[in-house]
């Protein structure tokens, strides 16, 4: 079975940016040695604040099984930072992500 590209839309707990702070730098080790293959993450951030309030992962996997098990183990949610979690399968029509993409013969 192919692998296909997922998004993870990840939304921090009220009040936990402290929290976040103190566990980013083992949050970033553990997506640099990633079981997954990661195309881009980065912090979701607050219109006003411009604070972070959540992350966004996009990565490359078999199922959206073996994604949900993935983000158990990603050290913010260990920590409890993370509230919700949204996993959806990604298809990419344009940009960086598209190159990966086969494309259809016209």
């Amino acid at each position: 079975m192919d692998t296909r590209t997922f998004m993870v839309v990840r939304r921090d707990q009220p009040g936990m940016s402290g929290r976040r702070a103190e566990c980013r730098p083992e949050h970033l080790e553990w997506l640099a040695t990633s079981p997954l293959p990661v195309r881009m993450a980065g912090p979701l951030l607050d219109p006003q604040s411009e604070k972070p309030v959540g992350s966004i992962f996009f990565v490359d996997a078999r199922t959206m099984n073996a994604v949900r098990i993935w983000t158990q183990e990603d050290p913010f949610h260990k920590a409890g930072i993370f509230g919700a979690t949204e996993i959806r399968p990604f298809s990419p029509s344009i940009g960086g992500f598209a190159a990966r993409e086969e494309t259809p013969e016209s």
